[in-house]
């Protein structure tokens, strides 16, 4: 994926978004399985603000990482005479 395209860029987006309904989907569950929501609903509400600030911010530190520097050949050293290096 690179950024720079428009087609990755808009994939991007969607698995920022996607990832951030997953996040606080999966807090929310938490919560709602724990009995949780019924007696802290305003801790609740915050639990699944963290959930999608935390689902977006992974996704996004995965398309981020995603964007390293292109592969090269290795650079071989030799013993600066032409020779080839020592084994």
């Amino acid at each position: 994926m690179t950024i720079r395209r428009s087609e990755s860029r808009r994939q991007a987006i969607v698995t920022v978004g996607v990832a951030s309904v997953l996040g606080s989907a999966s807090i929310a569950s938490l919560l709602r399985a724990f009995d949780f929501w019924s007696y802290h609903p305003g801790e609740a509400v915050a639990g699944v603000v963290v959930g999608v600030v935390g689902g977006g911010a992974g996704a996004l530190w995965a398309v981020w990482m995603s964007q390293g520097k292109p592969v090269t050949t290795p650079q071989h050293g030799t013993t600066g005479d032409g020779a080839a290096p020592a084994a």
